[in-house]
């Protein structure tokens, strides 16, 4: 006990930077905890600070908005007096082609953000936007207030002894956040699990259909879009070891917490 409460201290003293450098694989389960603790009680500092400037701008909108009315019509007014500069056709591909290049494709194949003890899936973004319309993926999980839980299904290798193992619980936290327009941003926190032998993290491989079939339908519920009943269907999967689970461990998991799943 007090290992682990002279190793909190130290994780509280270390800079940002070096507290999300840390390689998760390289600690106890215990300490595995700790680490993850710490980075959420950071990530909810920023969060209550974030709305706070959120206050301010919301006063200040107003006032922004009213110059911007006034830069406009000033503008306005010059764009008259330029005459013909602004029918140049050369001028006006150039602009066509700056508005067609604003959007960004992901590339092929499950690219992923590393957080540690969780994993993030861009790479899966493309199939996801495919199924429902207006979604975009972020990476800003603190600042996404809609949330979910679920599992996936999908395998682990451990990436010393290089046991691999399959499961239909791999636990999972969608989280979202509703914009303007009927817009939604949206990502998928998925949680790794240890090797049994190793205690390493596993090395996670996930079936890319479960995993947009339960995104996407989500998202269309957080959208007010109809969904189709799930059909019940029952699936023979290893015993969840507890233990091993990231996602238990975070105390999110919810055969951690000792409750039927979905």
């Amino acid at each position: 006990m007090s290992k682990n409460k002279n190793f909190r201290k130290q994780l509280a003293k270390m800079e940002r930077s070096v507290l999300n450098a840390l390689k998760m694989e390289n600690y106890t389960r215990a300490q595995r905890r700790l680490i993850n603790d710490e980075r959420v009680r950071r990530k909810q500092e920023d969060t209550a600070n974030t709305i706070d400037v959120a206050a301010v701008a919301e006063n200040l909108n107003p006032i922004l908005h009213q110059i911007t009315v006034a830069s406009s019509s000033t503008n306005s007014g010059q764009q008259q007096q330029s005459g013909d500069a602004g029918s140049d056709p050369r001028r006006s591909r150039r602009t066509g082609q700056s508005n067609g290049s604003g959007g960004s494709s992901h590339a092929s194949g499950a690219t992923t953000i590393d957080l540690g003890t969780r994993l993030l899936f861009p790479g899966y973004h493309e199939s996801v936007s495919e199924q429902v319309e207006g979604v975009s993926f972020s990476d800003n999980i603190g600042e996404l207030t809609l949330t979910y839980g679920t599992n996936l299904v999908g395998s682990f290798r451990c990436p010393q002894c290089h046991k691999v193992w399959t499961t239909g619980i791999i636990w999972t936290r969608i989280k979202g956040k509703i914009l303007d327009h009927g817009q939604l941003e949206y990502c998928a926190v998925v949680f790794k699990q240890s090797c049994k032998k190793c205690e390493k993290l596993g090395i996670m491989k996930l079936e890319e259909d479960v995993y947009v079939e339960r995104v996407a339908r989500r998202l269309k519920i957080w959208k007010g879009e109809p969904v189709p009943p799930i059909e019940p269907h029952v699936k023979g999967t290893p015993p969840h070891e507890i233990e091993l689970c990231e996602g238990c461990n975070a105390g999110e998991c919810k055969r951690g917490r000792g409750s039927s799943n979905r």
